[in-house]
């Protein structure tokens, strides 16, 4: 039975948009925490407007809204489900800090809803700096620590995360550590992270242990998870507690792919009630792998929007190889970034002074990071010339699991550590079924709170592997959908009865991928992941059409290297051409040599590669028809098998083709999210064989129809880029969108407006409306003139970035980039970027006083059709059992962390 009987419905709150870079560690933490409360019996509501995550699955809860995770839209959900607890702290800072608005406002009390994972009064006390050191004083002493002056500075100091784990008893655990070498105060810019910390002596580790488990206790913030963060002399052994997160972190991700625990399934069952085990005495922790992760703040665009950082993760077997790892997995890391983890310059003046290049020569330079490229170019040869000699001496890279019987790990040429430790040699791959070729639910961890319990250890599929290659490191454009599109391929290549093999530079959570190489998708790594995987049986080939044009590209040259490439032709190309007006139109289609179906019909309703609405706001059906059939002219000349997406312009009649892309597009999640059909599931089964007609015979598509003949009242959505919104018309749809990407639109105020004149005509009817709404308009003097000459009132005035800044404006319309838009940016003022934005803005800012927001949640997939269950018998006195049902689990009883209940 459920850990709280009173409590039968949940509500979760996710992290909100755009969730990439360190903030997908949330993504994660969600959809794993979402699963062990449905596991546990409850009923999982979530709240969360990104469809480029893996929590907005429809296997993650019973319910999914796709609402702005902001205190007004997440009463609408309170409202409609009426849950008996509001769960936030998997869902980081922007979740926590909507339900403590909540708690504070009196509606969680109204709604009868308890806020279980953390306290609003802890909440309270780590973030007001005077309270924090009275919790951190009565923590010292508690601990039996001396109390010292705070030192004046803390650089040169070394900084320490200790993740923890505390259930309602107050027993507190250990679950992981994370050490940032660069010390505090320094390397402006960047920061790097190891998991776990590796340079705690074991009196160091105890003492910073003792004192977290007592600020966790004095700062009561409940069952669930908490953050200690320390800063660490490194001459006297001095300690100071820098701050405290209530709530799963951000790493928790990568800490859980190096250790194994499964730290957000944990950390919900500790917020229902679930006991912990009383925590062992272990020293620091000896890990089997060490993850590097390096981000890099990059200036701003020009119109002042942040930059996401540029993020990479290494996995090695200590830091200097992990590190390497993670400047070789992102090419757009700084020169010192890259100089940091450079290879020893001896053994760079060696490959360059000629010497024969023999088996250890090669092996020391692979293992130190050399790559192929950079050994031809220092010898002065071609790449493949290097990679035959490399070859023909044998020196290939092994697969090396970050823990034993691991499924995730990555390539190494390096030798057996020196401590010996088990699954970390260099064996090659097993063939399927054998031991080390098995895989882990999770693994014991001598950091975890008690003797985790062991997974079962179950064989691998025995298909042919298929190899999926994935989207790269942030902040590539579109790394999140790719990453959503490749996940749900790795799916369906399972249903498919193949094994699942990912390559990626970004370590995923367990049960992604039957094996998951984390390794720079460049060819050379990819080739040698082939070559260890036909160790183990055979290949059937790689899929490329989902990790974006970066990994179509990779198939390409793959290709040429006699890898088999599955589902649409390598040589396929692009094609694009400048838009010419008119409406923008984008379309995600599946095809399988014979029948087209169509995924997704978009039309821009911004500038070209903003927002787009779905289904399309102003074609006909005779427009849609035309769409279809030059779809599927595209597809029969290019060889599509599996995902194409094409963009179009629809001008006076005209339609026209301005870009072909073989493959999965950034839409590809919002479209499966707004029709509950996973398109690129059903592309990979493509891909792999199947046809249009069998998925659809099988329930993974629709019986009938598809995206070009959508219900004649259904809602709309509408896709940010960030966020996606749903409404009954474009505007309430388009400013839930905005609400949901953190940008809401103002109901009242000034408007500053300032355009070319070429878009004077166009700027007429949507400032008219807007200021017929109650909007004081303002504008440069020769749009001013216009304005008024066509019977809208304005203010002339000088476009000043001093207006916003003053705060002066509530909403920019400013088409050209420069410091408008900066100063906008900078005081959190929306902004439209050109007049069809402007328009759909002024027609979001109407239709919210016309027809309000309602939450809904987003559509189920329909059940697939029932196919005759297999049975076996169970022998003399057994009885027949299905295979394809559930199996019955334990009821009640005390939960082991780490082991499934």
């Amino acid at each position: 039975m459920p850990g709280r009987p009173d409590i039968r419905s949940i509500l979760v709150l996710g992290p909100g948009p755009a969730a990439s870079g360190p903030a997908a560690g949330f993504d994660t933490a969600v959809q794993q925490g979402c699963l062990a409360l449905r596991a546990e019996g409850y009923r999982v509501v979530l709240a969360h407007p990104d469809p480029a995550t893996a929590m907005t699955d429809p296997r993650t809860a019973d319910a999914t809204y796709p609402e702005p995770v902001t205190p007004g839209c997440v009463e609408r959900v309170v409202a409609r489900e009426r849950p008996h607890a509001l769960l936030a702290a998997l869902g980081g800072p922007a979740a926590v800090g909507t339900a403590i608005a909540l708690h504070d406002d009196g509606t969680l009390e109204r709604h009868g809803v308890e806020l279980i994972g953390t306290r609003p009064e802890a909440v309270a006390r780590a973030r007001d700096p005077e309270r924090f050191a009275r919790t951190v004083a009565a923590a010292r002493q508690r601990a039996g620590m001396p109390r010292r002056p705070p030192p004046r500075s803390l650089a040169g100091w070394r900084r320490y995360d200790l993740e923890l784990l505390q259930d309602r008893h107050g027993t507190v655990a250990v679950a992981s550590t994370a050490e940032h070498p660069d010390p505090a105060g320094h390397a402006p810019g960047r920061t790097v992270t190891v998991f776990p910390a590796t340079t705690l002596t074991p009196r160091a580790f105890r003492e910073l242990r003792e004192l977290a488990a007592a600020v966790a206790r004095a700062a009561d913030g409940g069952p669930g998870a908490c953050t200690v963060r320390f800063a660490v002399h490194p001459a006297d052994g001095r300690i100071e507690v820098t701050g405290l997160t209530h709530g799963v972190s951000a790493s928790s991700t990568t800490a859980c792919v190096v250790t194994g625990l499964p730290f957000a399934r944990i950390a919900a069952r500790l917020a229902v009630g679930r006991p912990l085990d009383a925590p062992r005495d272990t020293g620091p922790p000896r890990p089997h792998t060490v993850a590097v992760r390096i981000a890099s703040r990059r200036p701003p665009a020009a119109d002042g929007t942040p930059a996401p950082a540029a993020e990479a993760t290494g996995l090695g077997h200590g830091v200097p190889d992990a590190l390497r790892a993670a400047v070789r997995s992102a090419g757009q890391l700084p020169a010192d970034d890259r100089s940091a983890a450079a290879p020893p310059r001896r053994v760079a003046a060696e490959l360059a002074a000629g010497r024969p290049l023999d088996a250890t020569l090669l092996r020391t330079a692979k293992r130190l990071g050399f790559s192929d490229a950079r050994i031809a170019e220092l010898r002065g040869l071609r790449e493949e010339s290097v990679r035959e000699v490399r070859r023909s001496l044998g020196v290939r890279a092994r697969f090396r699991p970050v823990r034993p019987g691991a499924a995730c790990g990555f390539m190494s040429y390096g030798v057996e550590p020196a401590d010996g430790s088990p699954g970390a040699g260099s064996t090659a791959l097993a063939p399927p079924g054998t031991a080390s070729s098995a895989t882990t639910s999770y693994a014991t961890t001598p950091t975890g709170p008690g003797p985790a319990a062991i997974g079962r250890i179950a064989p691998r599929r025995a298909g042919p592997a298929v190899i999926v290659l994935g989207a790269g490191a942030e902040p590539a454009p579109g790394t999140r959908e790719f990453t959503h599109s490749c996940r749900q391929a790795l799916s369906a290549v399972t249903a498919a009865g193949h094994r699942a093999v990912l390559v990626d530079s970004a370590p995923h959570p367990a049960g992604t991928a039957d094996r998951h190489y984390v390794a720079p998708l460049t060819v050379e790594d990819v080739l040698e992941v082939v070559h260890a995987e036909r160790l183990t049986g055979p290949v059937a080939g790689v899929l490329a059409q989902f990790g974006g044009p970066a990994a179509v590209a990779l198939g390409r040259a793959l290709a040429r290297h006699g890898v088999p490439v599955l589902g649409t032709p390598p040589a396929t190309p692009h094609r694009d051409a400048a838009p010419d007006g008119g409406a923008r139109v984008g379309v995600d289609a599946l095809y399988d040599g014979v029948q087209l179906y169509l995924g997704a019909v978009t039309e821009g309703v911004e500038g070209p590669g903003a927002a787009c609405v779905s289904p399309p706001v102003t074609l006909g059906r005779r427009d849609i028809e035309r769409v279809r059939a030059a779809t599927a002219a595209i597809a029969r000349a290019h060889g599509v098998r599996g995902l194409l997406a094409v963009a179009f312009t629809l001008r006076a009649g005209r339609l026209r083709t301005v870009g072909v892309h073989p493959g999965a597009s950034r839409t590809v999640p919002f479209a499966t999210k707004a029709a509950a059909v996973p398109l690129a599931g059903a592309a990979a089964r493509i891909a792999l064989g199947a046809t249009v007609a069998a998925l659809r015979a099988e329930g993974l598509l629709p019986e009938r129809g598809d995206a070009g003949t959508p219900p004649p009242y259904g809602r709309i959505a509408v896709w940010t880029g960030e966020a996606m919104g749903f409404g009954a018309v474009l505007g309430t749809a388009y400013g839930q969108a905005r609400t949901a990407a953190g940008t809401p639109l103002p109901t009242r105020g000034r408007a500053l407006l300032s355009v070319a004149g070429h878009d004077h005509r166009a700027l007429v009817l949507p400032a008219r409306a807007l200021a017929a709404h109650g909007f004081t308009l303002l504008a440069p003097a020769a749009t001013a003139a216009v304005l008024r000459r066509n019977g809208v009132p304005v203010t002339p005035v000088l476009p000043d970035p001093g207006l916003i800044r003053d705060g002066r404006v509530d909403l920019l319309l400013s088409t050209a980039p420069g410091a408008l838009r900066a100063a906008a940016t900078a005081r959190a003022v929306p902004y439209c970027a050109d007049v069809d934005a402007f328009a759909t803005t002024v027609q979001a800012i109407v239709d919210a006083d016309l027809s309000p927001p309602t939450a809904h949640p987003l559509p189920r997939p329909a059940p697939p059709a029932p196919r005759p269950a297999e049975v076996v018998d169970a022998g003399r006195g057994g009885s027949r059992q299905r295979l394809d049902g559930p199996s019955p689990g334990p009821a009640g009883g005390t939960w082991r962390p780490g082991a499934a209940r």
